[in-house]
């Protein structure tokens, strides 16, 4: 019987080691990655974002066709002229091949 004994003392410590231990490598893996994202943002300041809006903004022109149907769409959008739905729901059931069960896998003939 004493194959079954358990130091619950020595259980405990080791299980309480092996938690800290993981949740160390986790807290030093966090701090690593997020130096890391400092160092890679780093090189893209928002200076450089605020150029290259302004250098997309100025290449930009639109048609004439494209000023109508862009102000068509935003005209629809915010006057909520589209179509009404009744939420009212329009499944019947029919029988066909994908859902019928004579059909099926065990189907066994006797």
């Amino acid at each position: 019987m004493e194959l079954l004994a358990v130091n619950w003392k020595h259980a405990f410590l080791f299980s309480g080691f092996c938690m800290l231990v993981v949740f160390a490598v986790l807290t030093i893996l966090v701090i690593i990655l997020s130096y890391f994202g400092k160092i890679m943002s780093a090189h893209n300041t928002k200076k450089q974002a605020a150029r290259a809006a302004k250098a997309v903004a100025s290449k930009v022109t639109l048609s004439e066709q494209e000023n109508a149907a862009l102000a068509t769409a935003l005209y629809l959008y915010f006057n909520d002229s589209h179509d009404k739905e009744s939420y009212r729901i329009t499944i019947k059931d029919v029988q066909s091949p994908w859902n019928a069960k004579f059909y099926g896998i065990n189907n066994l003939h006797r």
